[in-house]
């Protein structure tokens, strides 16, 4: 178990945030963005890639059930992720060697690379896109060789199209730092309006969706209005938010590895954003991650220790 379970950045502000990348027409059947001749950084790559993102209110209950993975594609989702994870230069950045056979007609592997000098970095990437949005909309990963990484820094960003540039910003992160890895939900947090998340439900000014894998990380349920007229809510269990799953998987491949300690620059960062009034002074939270509350506390309380002692050598060496 990591010391530190997750990072939340926040920049200052959230909108409805819409990528400035031209449109894509309804006809359009395949991703291309990593062959695209216009993308030539990481930047422009999650630029691409989030331009089909499931925008606000597209599903229904039926169409959102329909795109949640079967509890096969969950584990083939699974293991493309861990995959992704471990392909190196000799094995190959391949759909092949990466996403397995239940998933090809969905998902595609390939390799990117932002200039001559840089680093190549492996992408995951659902290739199909119905009405010019992802069919599926589990989101997108992005990997750099094992032996490219400088860091076991693993960043995500799961609002896409809401927290104004939060997926750049990671990219650019993933792009400068040597991250191992990043990933971005496919979904807008309000992709189904229909399904309010049984997680957190939120109050009368802010609500909390099934498709907001930031407040829904227990499961997302299948939203059934049992009594019509008591206007009561059932919720059956489901696959997980596909974003979540990755998150799991990730965590799961790192674990294998012995663990995310700071020591080996290590961690788990989310990219958010956040109104100029909302904690206005903070920009970084701390989170239990995936551990119980008692987990929790002891994460934190160690987190606090180790920085605090981090810091008293910085001064000291700086006297």
């Amino acid at each position: 178990m990591g010391v530190i379970q997750w990072l939340l950045v926040a920049t200052s502000t959230t909108v409805n945030f819409f990528s400035s990348h031209d449109a894509i027409s309804p006809t359009s059947s395949l991703v291309n963005c990593t062959s695209d001749s216009n993308v030539t950084s990481v930047v422009d790559l999650v630029n691409c890639l989030q331009t089909y993102v499931v925008p606000s209110g597209y599903y229904t209950e039926a169409s959102y059930n329909a795109a949640q993975p079967t509890a096969e594609e969950a584990k083939d989702w699974a293991l493309a992720v861990q995959a992704l994870l471990d392909v190196d230069s000799e094995q190959g950045c391949t759909t092949e060697n990466v996403v397995p056979v239940g998933i090809r007609d969905i998902y595609s592997a390939s390799t990117f690379q932002q200039g001559k000098d840089s680093s190549p970095c492996c992408v995951l990437y659902e290739h199909t896109v119905d009405d010019g949005v992802y069919a599926k909309g589990w989101g997108f990963m992005l990997t750099r060789m094992p032996a490219e990484a400088t860091t076991s820094l693993h960043l995500s960003a799961p609002h896409p199209h809401y927290d104004l540039h939060t997926p750049e910003q990671a990219g650019s992160v993933f792009s400068n730092v040597g991250a191992r890895s990043l990933v971005v939900a496919g979904r807008k947090r309000t992709a189904w309006l229909g399904g309010q998340s049984p997680c957190i439900r939120g109050g009368r000014k802010a609500k909390y969706y099934a498709t907001d894998p930031a407040h829904n990380d227990v499961r997302s349920f299948l939203f059934i209005r049992v009594f019509r007229l008591l206007k009561r809510a059932f919720y059956f269990f489901a696959q997980k938010e596909p974003f979540n799953l990755a998150l799991v998987a990730l965590k799961d491949w790192q674990d294998a590895q012995g663990g995310c300690e700071p020591s080996r620059s290590c961690a788990y960062i989310q990219f958010h954003g956040k109104g100029p009034s909302t904690c206005s002074t903070d920009q970084v939270f701390l989170s239990g991650g995936f551990s119980k509350p008692s987990q929790t506390v002891k994460t934190v309380v160690r987190f606090l220790i180790l920085s605090a002692r981090f810091f008293c050598r910085e001064l000291v060496r700086r006297q």
